[in-house]
């Protein structure tokens, strides 16, 4: 089965819940990608997880409709995370009887970069659900949204405003990782090569080309790079990013890997001297969290949601430039940290401590 950054987050999540005495109960179709699960149903980590048939390129599946019915009216609290979906739509109707607690969680489908990149007739429909569930929205008499970061909120705030969608009161709990208690300091070896990892998707929205032509600077100023991007080829965009790493003559220089996962991903990531993030928006970015868990500081562009890693040992913010991204690597490798500076910043996001915050603040509206 493969799995994403929200669903990672989510089971994390709600796995803690259950370690407070929370029922939890996960509805979804059996989709896979492009295939479809034979599995109808697990428990995992507490959780019991009903997989309902689908079909309409796996897309739709009316038990499941039936049993978001069913299950609105057993449980305290409606939990989503998908805004472009039927099943929001059906579960936000239902609960205008009901009258539960709903929380929705967007994880990132509520920023102007993903109707930026669609074609005009998925903008149109994208609209329209947007104006069918902020009329559903309203309805509601216990209602509050979800948000990784403010500034996930705040670009959610500002599209929703556009449907004339009133200030909702708003959850600010980021994604958590699981702390490994058996963290052990990592020895950084500074060698002659700056060797620097990205890690994740494939794609446009990354600006790897920004990353690639900082590497380029780098190696301009004398610089002796190594820059190795792991990840699935998303939307053909590989084939750009190569073109202009011949053009640049950097083949020797940056590498292409295929998908790392388990504690293989960790490995590979403790070999390098900086994690690199230059991605067009991201609602949170799980990633940032598994390299400094194993002491790997981050270097990353102004847009994205880590303004606390500014001023820090363990990471550097620059402009969305390869010139400011080059001195920003360049200046990260001159900092001195400690092992108990990450552990000291990750601890922040223990899943543990971020699930009593969740529940305490649903608990209070």
């Amino acid at each position: 089965m493969s799995v994403g950054g929200p669903i990672i987050s989510n089971l994390g999540l709600l796995s803690e819940l259950v370690e407070q005495d929370c029922s939890v109960k996960v509805l979804t179709t059996n989709r896979n990608g492009l295939q479809r699960m034979k599995i109808k149903h697990k428990v995992k980590n507490g959780i019991n997880i009903n997989y309902f048939p689908s079909f309409w390129n796996h897309r739709f599946s009316i038990k499941l409709l039936v049993n978001i019915i069913r299950e609105i009216k057993r449980h305290d609290i409606v939990h989503v995370d998908d805004v472009f979906s039927f099943y929001t739509i059906t579960a936000l109707l239902i609960n205008i009887i009901l009258k539960k607690k709903f929380v929705f969680s967007p994880r990132g489908t509520l920023i102007s970069y993903v109707f930026k990149k669609e074609q005009y007739f998925k903008r149109l429909v994208k609209i329209l659900f947007l104006k069918i569930l902020v009329f559903f929205i309203r309805k509601q008499s216990k209602f509050a949204f979800h948000f990784t970061s403010n500034k996930e909120k705040n670009e959610a705030e500002r599209i929703l405003s556009v449907f004339n969608l009133g200030k909702q009161k708003s959850l600010i709990v980021p994604n958590g990782f699981k702390l490994n208690s058996k963290m052990k300091e990592k020895k950084i070896i500074l060698k002659d090569v700056i060797k620097i990892v990205t890690l994740g998707r494939i794609n446009r929205k990354k600006r790897l080309e920004l990353a690639i032509l900082a590497i380029k600077c780098l190696i301009k100023k004398g610089y002796k790079v190594q820059y190795n991007i792991i990840g699935n080829d998303d939307d053909g965009s590989i084939i750009e990013l190569k073109n202009l790493i011949r053009k640049l003559q950097l083949k020797k220089h940056v590498f292409f890997h295929k998908p790392i996962f388990t504690n293989l991903k960790f490995k590979f990531l403790k070999r390098h001297n900086i994690f690199l993030l230059t991605s067009k928006s991201e609602n949170f970015g799980n990633v940032v969290l598994e390299a400094l868990s194993v002491q790997l500081p981050i270097v990353l562009t102004n847009n994205l949601p880590w303004e606390i890693l500014r001023d820090t040992s363990i990471g550097t913010i620059t402009k969305s430039s390869p010139i400011s991204i080059s001195e920003g690597i360049a200046l990260q490798m001159t900092k001195n940290y400690r092992c108990k500076d990450f552990e000291s910043f990750i601890k922040k996001f223990d899943w543990t401590l971020l699930s009593k915050k969740f529940l305490k603040e649903i608990r209070e509206f």
